[in-house]
C-alpha cells in the first residue's frame, strides 16, 4: 500500500537547488499522494507536476500561517518567512489549479495569536483566498525548542513568560485553554463554510 508522502523544504535555496521538484518527480512516477505543508510560495513552481500526481492520486497542500497579516508577530517568531499576502495569493493560484489547499494554523501562540480577531481574520482569508480547510494545533514547550522559543519572547514580550510558566505548569489549564481555543476555530469555520479537518474521503485510498 502506498501511504501519503509529507513534504515541507521549500527553503530558499531549493529555488536553485530544485530537490523538491525531483522528489515530486519521484512521487508521480511511483503513485505516491503528497501532502505539503508549507510557508514559501514556491510551491508554485512545481504546480505542473502537482497537478499530474493530483491526477494520478492526490494532492493536498496546506499553507502554514499564524497570523492574519505581517507584524511583529511575524517578525519574531517567523523571521525571513515569506510575507502572508504572499502565502495567501499563492493559495488562490493553488485553488484555480484545482488541488486541495486550505490553512495549517499551527501552532496558535498563547496570549499572542490566540485573539478572536486574527483567527477570524485566519479563516476568512483562507475562505476568500480560495482554501477549503482551517486546520488548529497549539504550541508544545520542550527542551531545545523551549528554549529557543522562550528567547523569542524575551523579545517580543518578556512579562509573558509568566503567564506561559503558569499555563504549562497547570496541565488542567492548559487543557481547557486549549479547547477554547479550539472552539474559536472551529466556530469560525463553520460561519467561513470551511472544514476544520482535512476533507474525505480521498479517492485515491
Amino acid at each position: 500500500k502506498k501511504d501519503l508522502i509529507y513534504l515541507d523544504s521549500y527553503l530558499p535555496l531549493e529555488a536553485k537547488r530544485k530537490l523538491v521538484r525531483e522528489m515530486l518527480k519521484v512521487c508521480l512516477d511511483l503513485g505516491f499522494p503528497v501532502f505539503i505543508n508549507e510557508k514559501s510560495p514556491l510551491v508554485l513552481r512545481d504546480l505542473d507536476i502537482l497537478k499530474k500526481i493530483d491526477e494520478r492520486s492526490y494532492v493536498n497542500i496546506g499553507f502554514s500561517i499564524i497570523s492574519a497579516i505581517d507584524n511583529e508577530v511575524k517578525e519574531v517568531f517567523e523571521p525571513c518567512s515569506p510575507p502572508v499576502k504572499a502565502r495567501f495569493d499563492a493559495m488562490r493560484q493553488v485553488s484555480d489549479n484545482n488541488i486541495m489547499v486550505g490553512t495549517v494554523l499551527m501552532p496558535i501562540l498563547p496570549f499572542i495569536s490566540d485573539d478572536e480577531e486574527n483567527i477570524k481574520c485566519v479563516v476568512k482569508e483562507t475562505k476568500v483566498s480560495g482554501g477549503k480547510y482551517v486546520l488548529d494545533a497549539g504550541l508544545t514547550l520542550s527542551g531545545y525548542c523551549k528554549t529557543r522559543y522562550y528567547q523569542a519572547l524575551e523579545r517580543f514580550d518578556p512579562s509573558l513568560i509568566v503567564e506561559y510558566n503558569k499555563l504549562y505548569n497547570d496541565i488542567e489549564k492548559l487543557r481547557e485553554y486549549t479547547a477554547k481555543v479550539h472552539r474559536i476555530v472551529v466556530k469560525y469555520c463553520k460561519n467561513y463554510d470551511l472544514h476544520n479537518h482535512i476533507p474525505r474521503p480521498i479517492e485515491f485510498y
